[in-house]
């Protein structure tokens, strides 16, 4: 008899253990309803003088050149370069709140940088950067991430230069996964 009730004791412990476990570890994040200007205002104080976007770039361009279901998005706030000699391209996107939303916008996002990488004429001085370029997904707000300084350093590989453009990206990350946290 003391051993089934020192079972039953042991079982209903590995229970509630595996219950408190499953229910710790699916946290959601609440980002709050300012999340996207947090965000970009983030972004932007971490590149300083280096965040060359300043031109708003509009629902119709989102959709027809960038491939953005805007049926999905809720709210946008995206800009590119003023000058056609620089790719530097921030868009946040805030999307509704289903999954499926949510990995369409980025996979749109994706596509389009596929597509500059693979088939668009670019400055040669760009093309690490172009390359670098990041979609980053938290919760349901997707980014594109096209920054940072070129390294205009003489004699470098291409790799070196791709290496410090995805360095240069990295800011805007951490600017926007400190948010987070």
């Amino acid at each position: 008899m003391k051993k089934i009730k020192l079972i039953i004791s042991l079982i209903m412990v590995l229970i509630m253990t595996f219950i408190i476990v499953a229910c710790t570890s699916e946290k959601k994040v609440v980002l709050g309803e300012d999340f996207l200007k947090k965000a970009h205002t983030s972004v932007k104080e971490a590149y300083g003088e280096n965040y060359l976007p300043r031109m708003p770039i509009n629902e119709d361009v989102l959709a027809k050149v960038y491939g953005i279901p805007m049926n999905l998005v809720k709210e946008d706030i995206a800009e590119g370069p003023m000058m056609s000699a620089h790719v530097d391209t921030f868009i946040g996107l805030k999307v509704k709140e289903d999954k499926d939303a949510v990995n369409q916008v980025a996979n749109a996002l994706r596509s389009y940088h596929s597509e500059l990488v693979n088939n668009s004429l670019q400055y040669p001085a760009n093309m690490a950067k172009v390359k670098a370029a990041k979609v980053l997904v938290i919760e349901n707000y997707v980014f594109f991430l096209m920054l940072g300084k070129i390294n205009d350093k003489e004699g470098l590989t291409e790799e070196e230069r791709l290496e410090f453009a995805q360095e240069q990206v990295q800011i805007g990350v951490k600017a926007i996964e400190d948010l987070v946290k």
